[in-house]
Order: structure tokens, then sequence, then C-alpha cells
């Protein structure tokens, strides 16, 4: 079980990288994209650090 929701939790990471990749090579350098990259850099940090919070607290239980 542990493994499935670890497993999920990278898949929408990677997804999201993935995502914010093809929107900088299609929206190319601009104030709207580097605003829109930055929101979904931030997403990206915030999503990577919930996995990391719920790898450790799987752990524990």
């Amino acid at each position: 079980m542990k493994s499935i929701i670890t497993a999920v939790l990278c898949g929408i990471i990677i997804v999201s990288i993935s995502v914010s990749i093809h929107h900088f090579m299609t929206d190319g350098i601009g104030d709207k994209a580097n605003m829109s990259l930055g929101v979904l850099t931030t997403v990206q940090g915030i999503m990577s650090g919930v996995v990391f919070l719920v790898t450790r607290f799987l752990d524990k239980v």
C-alpha cells in the first residue's frame, strides 16, 4: 500500500514537471509565461514537500 501511494505521488510530480517544461517550450519567454512558470515551479515544490512528508509519515506507520 505504501509503495502504491508513493508511486502515485511521484507520478504526479513527474507529470507536473513535464507540463511545466512543455509550457515553457511552447510559450517561450514573456511576462505572462514567466509568471505562470513561477506558479508551476512553486506548485512542484509544494508537491515534492507533500510527497516527502507523506513518505516519512508512512514509514512511521
